[in-house]
């Protein structure tokens, strides 16, 4: 069940359980569900895409570090770490890798300055920009308003990922990412979200403190690498992995990373959707003399009401 307030006015509630029941039949009945297990910080992924993520077939597990991923993983998803790694998980994170895991990076432009998580992303040939930085749009067409130029649509780049994908996925809030010219050997590193070509634009805070503003480029949110059978697909803006980019990509952030996820594991499962019920309710608006009319009838006219009847039927008894 669920709620979305679309205006003052009016509410459009929702029921899909049978998707759920039907889904949650397949979970306890298939050998082959997709084992994702989750580190970063504390319910760092929404409960709402992780919902919508079990529908699809998916088992999650939460972990305390990376040295406990195991060899029953599936797709590890590091979600919004706000410390850094330690050494010991940075070699076991990168020893799942090199022996073919996949991963899931979701980091913060809050906590991006993690140099033991770098070195390994640096191993396939993907880094953040710079230290602190957000990224902004220029272009009218993709952003929100121009008071918020980091919330925009954007460029999704083709590929494995996107050729089945019609929607709109929404960047909210993020950082660069920085794909280096020359890979590391055997590694393949290119765009999967971006900024347009010569229309983005990027808010920095650099190393002495001072803030300034770059543009002209094409900025990268979120990024493919692979070497050899080892996958990291990095998006570098937790809230596009939320209830809000949903809602403002009308549902196609969280079936894009569904898309991304199904590619890594090659889950070929098909999520049963069965149409949602839903149950609009209107308020009554009621401006201030609607108001004062409604408390007089509250407070007077419905007591005396039911009190003129009352003391009218007391006194007939009594003349009796």
């Amino acid at each position: 069940y669920g709620a979305q307030l679309y205006s003052s006015q009016t509410t459009v509630a929702y029921f899909d359980g049978c998707a759920r029941l039907t889904n949650a039949v397949h979970y306890v009945t298939s050998e082959d569900v997709p084992t994702a297990k989750i580190y970063g910080s504390k319910d760092a992924m929404d409960a709402s895409l992780k919902a919508y993520l079990i529908s699809g077939g998916y088992y999650f597990e939460e972990i305390a570090s990376p040295t406990q991923i195991g060899s029953d993983c599936d797709l590890l998803i590091l979600h919004t770490p706000k410390t850094d790694i330690t050494d010991a998980e940075a070699i076991a994170l990168s020893s799942y890798l090199e022996n073919g895991g996949k991963v899931f990076l979701i980091t913060s432009c809050l906590y991006s300055d993690m140099p033991n998580l770098h070195s390994v992303t640096r191993e396939f040939g993907l880094d953040v920009l710079s230290v602190k930085n957000i990224v902004c749009e220029q272009d009218s067409q993709y952003h929100y308003s121009t008071e918020r130029p980091d919330y925009f649509l954007a460029h999704i780049a083709p590929c494995d990922i996107s050729k089945n994908f019609d929607g709109y996925f929404a960047v909210m809030t993020a950082h660069a990412i920085k794909i280096e010219e020359n890979t590391p050997t055997g590694v393949t590193a290119f765009p999967l979200l971006y900024t347009g070509e010569t229309t983005g634009s990027l808010i920095v805070v650099y190393e002495n403190g001072e803030e300034g503003e770059e543009s002209g480029e094409q900025y990268v949110t979120a990024a493919i690498a692979q070497k050899g059978e080892g996958t990291l697909v990095w998006l570098a803006s937790p809230e596009s992995a939320s209830a809000t980019g949903y809602s403002l990509s009308a549902g196609g952030n969280f079936t894009f990373i569904r898309e991304a996820m199904n590619w890594m594991t090659e889950n070929a499962y098909a999520a049963v959707n069965v149409s949602s019920t839903l149950m609009t309710t209107g308020n009554l608006p009621l401006g201030e003399n609607g108001a004062v009319i409604l408390g007089v009838v509250l407070a007077f006219v419905l007591p005396l009401a039911l009190l003129i009847p009352s003391m009218v039927y007391l006194y007939k008894r009594k003349k009796r």
